[in-house]
């Protein structure tokens, strides 16, 4: 499994880079491109929608849990990176908690 999961790395990876030029030249080049160079190559794509990050992992003893939050913080747009609002425009946020309790759900929102 490992070369497979070997494989499927180097094609995200490869998928990735094609967000930056300078990158994309690298990596054809035939050059190694450090995880500072990929995180940010996965932000600019999720930032311009080219694609969505999935993570999966398990939460049991919160085993999971760090490398999500990290993807969140490292990956998905921050409060300034949203354009300007209009004020006659549908309501739209950031949420960034959901919270159940026994009166209900509770969605924590950042209004960009």
């Amino acid at each position: 499994m490992r070369e497979a999961a070997q494989q499927h790395r180097a094609r995200l990876g490869a998928l990735a880079v094609e967000q930056d030029e300078a990158a994309a030249d690298a990596y054809l080049a035939g050059e190694e491109i450090g995880a500072d160079v990929l995180h940010a190559c996965i932000r600019k794509g999720v930032l311009a929608n080219a694609f969505v990050p999935v993570l999966a992992g398990p939460a049991f003893r919160n085993r999971g849990v760090e490398p999500l939050l990290d993807a969140v913080v490292n990956w998905l747009p921050e409060p300034g990176d949203a354009a300007e609002c209009d004020a006659r425009a549908p309501f739209a946020a950031l949420a960034f908690k959901v919270a159940s309790d026994d009166h209900g759900a509770m969605v924590f929102v950042i209004e960009p």
